[in-house]
């Protein structure tokens, strides 16, 4: 009889205890951008993510593409090794520089693609990639898939 209730105890603690949870990609905030010359611009952003584990993580780095018009103009790839908290929502924020140029080229150089860049036309700004996030000796890659339309 004591070996069914220590085997019933023993399972009932292995079953209810349940690994770490992926961190998730809520959205993304705070879009900004700053023209530093006639076609460079520095586009600013903050990756919002939460850890839903009662434990902390280990922000460990960002591998993101930047698309303007699914046109890759930049990367924003960091190392941060930034500690995150239980049960909590953080920020990440992210920079990239590029060139309208990049846009153009891309498109053959069409009239009408310098048209829509030149006269503050929208433009559809994507991140894709991942961040991954090391919690409890486990590494998770996030997957970020985020698209806005903006005016340049």
């Amino acid at each position: 009889m004591k070996t069914k209730l220590a085997c019933f105890f023993i399972s009932v603690f292995l079953f209810s205890c349940s690994g770490p949870q992926e961190p998730e990609f809520e959205r993304v905030e705070n879009i900004k951008h700053v023209q530093k010359g006639k076609l460079e611009y520095t586009l600013t952003a903050d990756i919002i993510m939460s850890n839903p584990n009662s434990i902390s993580a280990k922000l460990m780095k960002t591998d993101l593409d930047i698309l303007v018009n699914e046109i890759k103009v930049g990367k924003a790839n960091q190392r941060l090794y930034t500690e995150v908290g239980a049960n909590s929502e953080f920020t990440i924020p992210v920079t990239c520089n590029f060139s309208a140029a990049e846009i153009l080229k891309d498109q053959n150089n069409s009239i009408g693609s310098l048209l829509n860049v030149l006269l503050d036309k929208k433009v559809d700004l994507q991140y894709v990639g991942s961040v991954r996030l090391k919690l409890a000796g486990l590494e998770f890659d996030v997957p970020v898939d985020y698209k806005q339309e903006i005016k340049l």
